[in-house]
């Protein structure tokens, strides 16, 4: 499905009107590959359908999904995030960063006594 079939069928399926963040489209898009690798390897065998997942290359509503021959998902990039003052910040990588990655954060304790987070330069 594209990403506005996803995000309908989302809503359907919760009942609600409540668009979903990235870890439902993850989830959904596991799903998704688990079913193209079945398909693919017309077995339910883990391991046949795990080579299969291996084999599987192609676009979805999250994105690529490519796996090397390590086993790592390198069909899209993701970004790193860091709350900061309330707003999402992407610290990584630098193509798409939006601001600087604050480091060390303060402890809960030192935030409690107004410490702020500064980002190094």
């Amino acid at each position: 499905p594209s990403q506005d079939e996803f995000v309908n069928l989302f809503k359907k399926a919760l009942g609600k009107d409540i668009t979903p963040d990235y870890h439902a489209a993850e989830a959904g898009a596991a799903v998704l590959a688990l079913v193209l690798a079945i398909e693919k390897s017309n077995s339910l065998d883990s391991d046949v359908v795990r080579r299969a997942l291996g084999q599987l290359t192609f676009m979805s509503f999250y994105g690529g999904w490519d796996i090397n021959d390590n086993g790592m998902q390198i069909g899209h990039d993701m970004v790193d995030v860091q709350w900061q003052n309330g707003k999402r910040v992407i610290v990584y990588p630098s193509s798409a960063q939006t601001g600087k990655l604050v480091f060390p954060m303060p402890t809960f304790a030192e935030k409690a006594k107004g410490v702020k987070a500064k980002p190094k330069m």
